[in-house]
């Protein structure tokens, strides 16, 4: 084993589960994982990204994706390749492969990082599928069944200790974005592109009009039976009631999804506009640094005219 430390894989965005340990049960289910094979048939998309709060993270809809960290060739240790035969001897194949740490000394972040691809990597199919989406270090594609023995080296390295000290995370395997989001209060957990306004706009309009179309078809069946015989008694008030009743919910569907809608917005343009004003404070500043001198030493009118410079050079 080398004699340097384990690398901590935290980041800011993976240190927030933290902060959501018991939104967990709302994002997945624990053990909530699944091979590389599996998820092609699931027609997941696969992202490689390099922050580990993205890691295993999903995103269902027309075209869903998941987020998968690739693991660093610096977490495989291979002994050195064995020396050549004489001519015409076999090739030894060399084998052995095994993780760089010793279990115990991984910070639960990585040791979590490394289980996760001890779940999504366990046949030579969900290992070729690796190697193509560039996943795993490419000195596991030797051909002969050797790749994949080399990987059981890893994997049976990394299961020395019984019980490998965890990030509670990688007890849930695969989390729906959306879910998450929902766990954080709505605000914005993660690095995307997505709007928190539209996605609840098309999940709250494509609902709605689902149940206006149902609603609709039944009241219109009980007009066309009211119209057919008046003389219903006991049925015309339950009907009459049940007009009302979806009247009132119309009422609150509406007043529920103005309410959230408008807080989303808000929500939406005052995080935008914050994250605005501090991009442009930072890069002020090192515009200003830039030219040698200090926010102090400058007006603001200078300061405009200096950051207009930087933007449009």
């Amino acid at each position: 084993m080398a004699g340097n430390p384990a690398p901590d894989l935290a980041t800011p965005q993976f240190a927030k589960f933290e902060q959501v340990k018991l939104g967990l049960n709302v994002a997945g289910f624990p053990g909530n994982y699944h091979t590389l094979s599996k998820l092609g048939t699931y027609g997941r998309r696969i992202v490689p990204v390099d922050d580990l709060g993205l890691h295993l993270v999903w995103k269902p809809g027309n075209s869903p994706f998941e987020f998968i960290k690739p693991l660093p060739r610096s977490f495989v240790t291979l002994p050195p390749d064995p020396v050549p035969p004489a001519a015409g001897a076999a090739t030894p194949a060399c084998t052995d492969a095994e993780l760089t740490w010793p279990t115990e000394a991984l910070p639960e972040a990585t040791a979590g990082f490394v289980y996760s691809y001890t779940r999504l990597i366990e046949s030579e199919v969900d290992l070729k599928l690796a190697l193509d989406m560039g996943l795993v270090d490419e000195r596991f594609a030797l051909a002969g069944g050797v790749g994949w023995e080399r990987w059981q080296a890893f994997v049976a390295s990394f299961r020395k200790a019984s019980d490998p000290n965890m990030h509670i995370r990688f007890a849930y395997g695969d989390l729906r974005l959306n879910r998450l989001r929902l766990s954080w209060l709505g605000r914005r957990f993660y690095n995307t592109r997505d709007q928190p306004l539209l996605s609840f706009s098309n999940w709250y309009i494509k609902w709605a009009t689902v149940i206006l179309v149902i609603a609709s078809t039944v009241l219109s069946a009980m007009q066309v039976a009211l119209a057919g015989n008046p003389d219903f008694g006991t049925t015309m008030v339950v009907f009459n009631w049940f007009a009302i009743a979806f009247l009132l919910m119309v009422a609150f569907n509406l007043a529920v999804g103005l309410t959230v809608g408008l807080f989303f917005g808000v929500w939406q343009v005052a995080v935008w506009g914050n994250k605005k004003r501090t991009n442009r404070k930072k890069k002020l500043t090192e515009v200003i640094e830039s030219c040698g001198g200090s926010q102090g030493e400058f007006t603001d009118l200078q300061r405009s005219k200096l950051l207009e410079r930087e933007v449009n050079m």
